[in-house]
């Protein structure tokens, strides 16, 4: 049995979430406290436990619409559902009446979808009216954006109107078809081929733009393999996979404004990778909706290329620059990793994983929304951070962030520096502006970790999976899924973060196999007030019998920032 602070020589790698990342822990010692200085009560999450509910299936991700607090809605991967649970009663309780079902033919081509779908990231559009508010669902496999609408009280149905002609583009959309008459398209595709442009200059593994024998730009994997004809057989191309993530501009299923521009355009950003350490070039697909309840097709220019690869999280921001309103698109992109080589010298730790590959640094990249063929127009550069999935802007649109994969960190930018950046759209630069002065808490910002017992970080190095603002804007919270911790942060005016605050952590279930991983992989705040009235806040947790969903009440334990 293992002690606080004991490693022992069963630890071994344990598979991982996402195949970006190898997860591997164990948890040590259920009695340890975590270490920083805080004022709150540190709480055990154990097994079973009254406030947690057994998940069946895979889960990806949490969230809630902010027009529904009593509902908390989880993706599993493996029904292709949307689950929703109730959470005025501990533990939550599955509605059924309110749980989404994909349909058999989404695609519209009148025959069943022959593809699993494994639904991923959540954006609760917060446009959509309390009695209509709107979700939508990043999907792969039948790569896709699906739109729902969850309407208070009512049946929970698809879209029906997005039988867009536009979206069967044979020259982007290859494997679409018309729908019929009798059936309608219920997903906004990302199953695009990507043709791809000449390979960037700064990519170290690409030879350089050379030309094929019908003068395309030959390109190149991050590898520097040749990437292949895949959907077209005149030049390099390759099919979008893995949608990571959606953002809307305007007003979902909106009228045209005045100006006749659209009602609503998204942005969905696409990973293609495969593995880890290798990828294709990463993209963000654009569609509109010029009309309200009308079809939804591509832009003039579907397509734009992220300048690093793994598009991770995606996320929108409106601001006014000399009395005009300018629409921005912020992408993450997580960058790649290199394997960790075992170190024969520590022979009780077998060292695994992955490191962050300074050669393929993270990002937070910006698209003018407005204006999408502009492409990528400003970087905010973040180098090895290795991120993990989503991208967060806070209630008051000061600050985006995003969690290291690689370590127990978070990164934070000024989204003041979109407002002063000399850029021109009529203009744009040849080369992204670089905003390294956005970069706030000096880069890499560490949350906390257990005082005595925290998992080797040759083993798990530290991964922020779950992060949320409360609705002030004013506390972050953070959950690291190696040691289980929840960090409370605090959130200065001017975007900077300052005291820090532990407030649980989950302790494993076997304290003889440190194996018995309890990892924090998904966090969602209930919206409305943090007190001690109930639950504030719900984790998905991973254990060694399968996963959990968690509810925390952060207002009974949290103290003063």
């Amino acid at each position: 049995m293992l002690g606080c602070g004991g490693v022992s020589e069963s630890m071994k790698p344990r598979a991982g979430v996402f195949a970006m990342l190898v997860l591997a822990a164990g948890l040590l010692g259920d009695s340890c406290l975590v270490g920083e200085p805080g004022t709150s009560r540190v709480d055990i999450i154990t097994n079973p436990d009254a406030r947690c509910v057994d998940m069946i299936g895979t889960t990806q991700a949490i969230g809630f619409s902010p027009a529904l607090p009593d509902l908390v809605w989880v993706t599993d991967q493996t029904a292709g559902e949307i689950l929703a649970f109730d959470v005025t009663t501990t533990p939550p309780v599955l509605s059924e009446e309110s749980t989404i079902t994909l349909r058999s033919d989404n695609d519209g081509d009148g025959l069943p979808d022959l593809i699993p779908i494994a639904l991923g990231a959540l954006h609760f559009e917060s446009q959509g009216t309390a009695e209509e508010p709107v979700l939508l669902a990043a999907g792969s496999g039948l790569n896709g954006v699906y739109p729902f609408h969850i309407p208070t009280g009512g049946p929970y149905r698809l879209l029906a109107d997005l039988q867009a002609t536009a979206d069967a583009d044979e020259a982007l959309f290859v494997n679409l078809v018309e729908p019929p008459d009798t059936d309608f398209r219920t997903v906004i595709s990302t199953q695009a081929c990507i043709k791809v442009p000449a390979a960037p200059a700064d990519n170290p593994a690409t030879p350089g733009d050379e030309r094929d024998v019908d003068g395309f730009p030959n390109s190149y994997d991050s590898t520097g393999v040749p990437i292949p004809s895949s959907c077209d057989d005149m030049r390099a191309s390759f099919y979008a996979t893995v949608t990571s993530g959606i953002a809307l501009v305007g007003e979902f299923n909106g009228a045209p404004a005045p100006d006749g521009s659209s009602g609503a355009r998204y942005f969905a950003s696409t990973r293609n990778t495969f593995g880890v350490d290798q990828a294709f070039p990463g993209t963000v697909l654009v569609h509109d909706q010029p009309m309200a309840g009308g079809p939804i097709g591509p832009y003039s220019t579907p397509v734009v290329f992220t300048t690093g690869y793994n598009p991770s999280g995606i996320a929108a921001r409106s601001v006014v620059i000399d009395g005009v309103a300018r629409n921005f698109v912020l992408v993450a992109t997580a960058g790649l990793l290199v394997p960790v080589a075992d170190d024969p010298m520590t022979e009780d730790v077998v060292e695994s994983g992955f490191v962050a590959s300074a050669d393929f640094p993270a990002a937070i990249e910006v698209i003018d929304a407005d204006h999408p063929e502009n492409g990528i127009i400003a970087v905010y550069p973040l180098g090895p951070a290795g991120l993990t999935r989503g991208l967060l802007i806070d209630p008051l649109q000061r600050i985006a962030v995003a969690g290291s994969g690689v370590g127990r960190n978070l990164y934070a930018v000024s989204l003041a520096a979109l407002e002063t950046m000399d850029y021109d759209p009529d203009a744009p630069p040849a080369t992204p502006i670089q905003l390294t002065g956005g970069l706030l808490n000096g880069g890499a910002f560490p949350i906390l970790k257990r005082a005595s017992g925290s998992v080797d970080p040759a083993q798990c190095p530290g991964q922020v999976f779950g992060f949320a603002f409360n609705d002030a804007g004013d506390r972050l919270f953070a959950a690291d899924y190696c040691d289980g911790v929840i960090t409370e942060v605090g959130v200065e005016p001017s975007g900077s973060f300052s005291t820090k605050v532990a407030h649980l952590f989950f302790s494993r279930i076997d304290a003889e196999d440190p194996s018995a991983l309890r990892g924090i992989s998904g966090l969602a705040l209930r919206p409305g007030a943090i007190d001690d009235a109930g639950m504030d806040a719900y984790a998905l947790v991973f254990n060694e019998d399968g996963e959990m969903m968690c509810g925390i009440d952060l207002g009974a334990n949290s103290g003063s920032l």
